[in-house]
């Protein structure tokens, strides 16, 4: 049977004439209840305040809805007016204009399941995407905007199998987005499901500052809770053995696990130190930090000893540049972390470390080290309040648990400590 015969049949069976299209109004409903000037200067105020939008909807018949169609909810673009009119008498002669004329292109026969139009281009929730991704990436860093990316591709590939990638933005169903985070789970794991859904969220966060969708229904989306897996850390014989064997085997590899243990660095940070960033006279470095700033960090005495012996004249390379020391790698820090990290496990498995043991647990290691010699001559509290200095942790919580990265003042004496 035709398309057009199934919805004749379907029209047919819900009433010869049936009208397509119902329950036309203004959010709050109290702008239709109430004249202008009906209002008292406290209702202005809370109908205007920050961040509460008025807006215009319907409902639309959609024949492909359902098994035999079905009404959808539609909101219609306010184009600024939530943005651009600050005074509540210019806001309400506005969303009251764009009601009539909504009301006028319904009666004319438009069917709002067509794409929507704005200043000559159809925005489908593709375009939506790609937009909210090029404004991010004048936000964020570098690796972060290449994940940013990676993420957006995904999801497009998903809206695209489902047919809905080029849908418009105020007749697209979130719903699509939360099967998309399912798939992810289900495919590969529950805390990368959380990974993406941070960036669908900065993403769809875009799109709603813009005035891209009427509502931010991903922000209402949970991150759900996931155990995670907690790295090893090694004893200090343990830790002094493999610098030991690292120094004997591969002396590049044993520089770098010291500027993770002994400075308390990501290994991202450390892959992307360059000559520019060490100053050996005053034995302190700067880092590029997960807040994406950089900050000072002083340089113990044994790694300063070691890098006297290299050439870093060259201010541009790379400290850790690809297979030596002061040199260029044209790749991604990101990248140039995951080539390092995966030579070191591989010698960790070796030497009989399982999987727990990580490069990343020498920063673990070397921080117990330093708070249990701490705590031999030092209180719990004042012991964690010096620590950090050392670590950048902002708050006591925050050391014990490694959850977030802020340093503080450079600390004088430091050798003392990891010894």
């Amino acid at each position: 049977m035709t398309k057009f015969s199934e919805e004749l049949k379907r029209g047919y069976r819900n009433g010869y004439q049936m009208k397509l299209w119902k329950g036309l109004a203004i959010y709050p409903k109290i702008l239709e209840e109430k004249r202008v000037n009906e209002f008292t200067s406290e209702e202005k105020k809370d109908l205007t305040r920050k961040g509460f939008r008025w807006r215009v909807y319907f409902s639309f018949y959609n024949p492909d809805a359902g098994k035999d169609g079905a009404f959808e909810k539609h909101v219609v673009p306010t184009y600024g007016i939530n943005k651009e009119f600050d005074k509540f008498e210019d806001r309400y002669r506005e969303i009251h204009r764009l009601l009539k004329a909504t009301e006028q292109m319904l009666k004319d026969g438009h069917n709002p399941n067509d794409v929507t139009i704005i200043d000559d281009e159809v925005v489908t929730i593709g375009k939506a995407i790609d937009f909210a991704l090029d404004n991010k990436k004048l936000k964020v860093g570098a690796d972060t905007y290449k994940d940013y990316s990676m993420r957006a591709r995904q999801l497009k590939a998903f809206l695209k199998k489902k047919g809905v990638l080029n849908r418009d933005t105020h007749t697209f169903n979130y719903k699509v987005v939360r099967e998309f985070l399912k798939e992810v789970a289900r495919t590969s794991s529950m805390a990368n499901r959380n990974n993406v859904l941070r960036v669908v969220k900065a993403l769809f966060s875009e799109m709603y500052k813009n005035d891209l969708i009427p509502q931010n229904h991903v922000a209402k989306i949970d991150i759900e809770k996931v155990k995670s897996e907690r790295f090893k850390s090694y004893s200090h014989k343990e830790a002094m053995d493999i610098v030991e064997h690292f120094e004997k085997n591969d002396p590049y590899l044993a520089l770098f696990l010291k500027f993770v243990g002994y400075n308390f660095l990501r290994l991202v940070e450390v892959a992307r130190l360059k000559n520019r960033d060490i100053n050996l006279e005053e034995k302190t470095l700067s880092v590029f930090v997960k807040q994406g700033t950089y900050k000072t960090k002083r340089i113990p005495d044994d790694i300063v000893e070691e890098l006297s012996k290299y050439d870093l004249s060259k201010k541009d390379n790379l400290l850790f540049g690809q297979d030596q020391i002061s040199g260029k790698w044209d790749i991604p820090a990101s990248s140039r972390r995951a080539a390092i990290s995966k030579r070191i496990t591989r010698v960790l498995r070796k030497l009989g470390f399982d999987k727990g043991y990580v490069p990343y647990s020498f920063r673990h290691t070397f921080a117990t080290i330093g708070y249990r010699n701490l705590r031999k001559r030092m209180s719990k509290d004042n012991a964690l309040d010096t620590l950090m200095g050392y670590t950048g942790h902002s708050t006591r919580q925050a050391l014990l648990k490694y959850i977030h990265y802020i340093d503080a003042e450079i600390v004088e004496e430091y050798k003392s400590v990891v010894e």
